[in-house]
């Protein structure tokens, strides 16, 4: 059996979940399509109400459209969220509202992200935004049918244990029990935890400059940390179990260190690398994780875009054949003297 534990919101675990279902599964029925149009749609409203709030403070009167069109709260064409949400799910939109909701919403995006990221804290702005800006055309298509790519970048929380068989090639069928990962969640899965021959705890690797769902006075990745201590020095807790530590949104990570907007010393003041260096700074975050290994002798580290159907496959067969991969995302951490693998680092 193979757990997946989030650890806290947002964390890509349920799109890890939801990429199994489509890989292993069967996939996305037609009919389960139109129940995520719906939450895609809202995911979009939800994201376009929050920079829309933003923009408000810098431009109070609305924003000035292509072709001298003004769209404003005295619009005749309903801006508000919850009626843009109706009139996408029934059809019901005026022409202009289908060409120009895409742009007032790119406009948004535009115009309100530095407003969004002084105001709100890094991270506020939703980590599928830019996937759904490129293709808000299609989506607010009348006649729009959700691709698998969408509803993997969907946004759901789960919440409870929730159970799912799937199918491999090489391993036969085999269980994943999904947790809900936020603090009113953990109490549930401690049960499961002990079932599991495999445990992947997943952690968004960008969330060093970001702040808690549940408190906004803790830093998510000191969250994480502290979690990750409790859980691994457990020994009541999954000791016959393997462990793999899973770093997600690498690639959003990588784009943040890169642009210096957010450095590491800044939330991490013992960092001595580069703050642009995006190899040194994953180095640095991966060892505030594993040199809390106390009760656990072993650990193993992934870095992976969920989205990435080879990277899923790799962390599936890699969990279940035995712990052990070649490859570059991949890191195995050990506390003992013996070697166990080429790619294995002492801790």
């Amino acid at each position: 059996m193979l757990t997946v534990y989030g650890g806290q919101g947002e964390s890509s675990k349920t799109t890890f979940v939801k990429h199994l279902e489509w890989i292993y599964g069967p996939g996305f029925p037609t009919e389960e399509r139109e129940v995520w149009r719906n939450i895609i749609h809202d995911d979009l409203l939800t994201a376009y109400h929050g920079l829309q709030r933003a923009y408000e403070k810098k431009c109070p009167y609305g924003i000035e459209l292509e072709n001298d069109i003004w769209v404003s709260l005295n619009s005749p064409i309903n801006f508000h969220p919850r009626v843009m949400r109706i009139e996408l799910a029934s059809g019901d939109q005026p022409e202009l509202f289908q060409s120009a909701f895409p742009y007032v919403f790119k406009r948004l995006v535009d115009e309100s992200a530095d407003i969004v990221m002084r105001n709100g804290g890094a991270g506020s702005l939703p980590d599928n935004i830019d996937y759904f800006v490129n293709h808000l055309v299609r989506i607010c298509d009348i006649n729009y049918i959700p691709t698998g790519g969408d509803i993997l970048r969907a946004r759901t929380r789960t919440t409870g244990i929730h159970r799912y068989t799937y199918t491999s090639p090489d391993y036969k069928s085999f269980q994943v029990y999904d947790v809900g990962g936020e603090r009113s969640e953990r109490k549930k899965c401690i049960k499961v935890f002990d079932q599991s021959a495999v445990v992947l705890l997943f952690v968004p690797i960008d969330s060093y400059d970001q702040i808690l769902y549940e408190d906004e006075n803790t830093n998510r990745m000191q969250e994480a940390l502290t979690l990750f201590k409790s859980l691994v020095n457990t020994e009541d807790w999954w000791k016959e179990s393997r462990m793999s530590l899973c770093f997600t949104k690498c690639d959003l990570f990588e784009k943040k260190i890169q642009s210096g907007s957010t450095p590491l010393n800044v939330y991490f003041p013992e960092y001595a690398g580069s703050p642009t260096d995006v190899a040194e700074c994953r180095k640095y975050i991966t060892w505030r994780f594993t040199q809390l290994l106390e009760q656990r002798s072993e650990l193993g580290v992934f870095y992976l875009d969920v989205t990435d159907t080879g990277h899923v496959r790799e962390v599936v067969e890699t969990s279940l054949g035995g712990g052990y991969s070649t490859s570059p995302r991949y890191n195995h951490f050990d506390r003992r003297g013996d070697s166990l693998h080429e790619n294995v680092t002492r801790i």
